[in-house]
């Protein structure tokens, strides 16, 4: 098993309690990982897909709803800058290679994760409208609220 299986297998793990009983979204998953894997593979190794299909290895946390935020390119720009972050290769990469995030979003595509394009809002709107649709999904289930 590589190093990154194991990592998931620790998120699994982690996560397991807390999925029985709420509502967890995680901002990366193993999609993150053969997507990323496969595109380098294309692009840079001139290579086949490392990973040809979506099957999770067992021990794995499986989604029940993959979806990725996608918003114009300036305004994410705009965004990482703002934070002040120091950037790792491949955030640079994503800022200056257009074809590397195009073929980024239309893998996770193939991979079934569905796009939710943003408009330039206020941050709690686009925050209230990205729940309206993940949770108006029907793979996602409903959930259990407590008013008490």
């Amino acid at each position: 098993m590589s190093f990154i299986e194991e990592t998931y297998e620790t998120e699994k793990v982690e996560f397991l309690k807390k999925i029985e009983s709420d509502f967890v979204v995680l901002d990366r998953t193993w999609y993150s990982h053969i997507v990323e894997e496969n595109v380098m593979d294309i692009l840079d190794r001139k290579a086949k897909r490392t990973y040809p299909t979506n099957n999770i290895p067992s021990g794995i946390l499986k989604p029940d709803f993959v979806f990725q935020i996608i918003i114009p390119e300036e305004e994410r720009q705009k965004r990482v800058e703002e934070r002040g972050e120091d950037l790792a290769v491949r955030d640079i990469r994503l800022n200056k290679d257009h074809l590397y995030r195009e073929m980024l979003e239309n893998e996770r595509e193939q991979f079934g994760c569905s796009k939710l394009r943003l408009r330039l809002r206020d941050p709690k709107v686009c925050a209230l409208r990205a729940a309206q649709v993940l949770l108006g999904n029907a793979s996602i289930p409903p959930l259990k609220i407590n008013l008490e």
